[in-house]
């Protein structure tokens, strides 16, 4: 276990090092990582000096924070969707029937526009309505 948390560890503050440069060089994605680490180095330069933001071992901590929090949040999202699918047996037939027409070759369905929509907008309406209603 000792092992695994160092290679963590490792592999994060390459991550970190390596977006925090880019930061500076005044490249930000505003991505989670991104707005944390702008706003602890904004934090340190305010103060001057390190003690103002966070340390490198408190910025790992909370990307495995939200890594396992957001693993945690799906599994339970995606648990709590089969179940109510489950006891809605017409909801489940329909998002089957859906996903089954919807990943038949584009040959046999409608044409997409130049952004590469489909220009249909029933398609996949019932599994959007059950992802984005759980």
């Amino acid at each position: 276990m000792k092992h695994i948390n160092r290679e963590v560890g490792s592999l994060l503050t390459r991550i970190i090092e390596k977006r925090e440069k880019f930061i500076r060089a005044g490249d930000h994605k505003d991505d989670l990582l991104g707005l944390l680490l702008k706003s602890n180095l904004n934090e340190v330069e305010v103060n001057k000096n390190s003690d103002g933001g966070m340390s490198m071992a408190d910025v790992i901590e909370e990307c495995k924070l939200f890594y396992f929090a957001g693993q945690e949040t799906t599994a339970n999202l995606l648990t709590w969707t089969m179940i109510v699918l489950s006891m809605h047996n017409e909801w489940q037939e329909k998002a089957r029937e859906e996903t089954i027409s919807v990943n038949v070759p584009d040959s046999m369905h409608e044409e997409r526009d130049e952004a590469g929509r489909y220009e249909s907008s029933s398609r996949g309406a019932t599994v959007h309505a059950i992802a984005h209603c759980a």
